[in-house]
Order: structure tokens, then C-alpha cells, then sequence
């Protein structure tokens, strides 16, 4: 049983180190892409329900969060350059 507990702390963990990391990045995206993101990644709903939560289609919603995922991939790109930059 302790194996299992350990690998449930550390799933919890890690979501909450993901939760932290969303959050961070909110800052950075438009305010359209924010509810679909959080609604997502926070509150780990799907699709459909965020699609009825919001009154967006379904396609609007994937369309949203693959733009979130886009920026997201942006911004690390722009932070390992940062810190390759500050290595140097």
C-alpha cells in the first residue's frame, strides 16, 4: 500500500505543480483563451461541459486551447532562450 500512496501524493503533486504553472501563464494570454484554459488545465472539465459552462461551441473551445497551447509553447521557448542568453 505504500507504493500506491506515494504514487498518489506524488499525481497530486504534480497537478498542483501544473495548476501553478497555468496560473503564471494566464498573465500572459489573451482574456478569450483564459476561461477555456482554466476551465481545462484548473478545473479539469472536458470539452463539452466547458463548451456548456461558456455558451462557445465545442470547436471554439479546442480552438481556444489549442491557441493556449501555441502561446504557451511561445513563452517557453522565450524563457529557455532567456536563460541560455543569461548563461552566456
Amino acid at each position: 500500500m505504500k507504493g500506491l500512496s506515494s504514487r498518489c501524493s506524488a499525481a497530486g503533486s504534480a497537478a498542483r505543480r501544473v495548476r501553478v504553472i497555468v496560473a503564471s501563464i494566464l498573465r500572459h494570454v489573451p482574456p478569450e483563451m483564459q476561461d477555456a484554459a482554466i476551465y481545462f488545465f484548473v478545473d479539469e472539465i472536458t470539452y463539452d461541459e466547458i463548451a456548456r459552462v461558456t455558451g462557445m461551441s465545442r470547436r471554439t473551445v479546442g480552438n481556444r486551447l489549442a491557441a493556449f497551447r501555441a502561446r504557451v509553447n511561445e513563452l517557453v521557448w522565450e524563457h529557455a532562450g532567456d536563460r541560455r542568453a543569461g548563461a552566456a
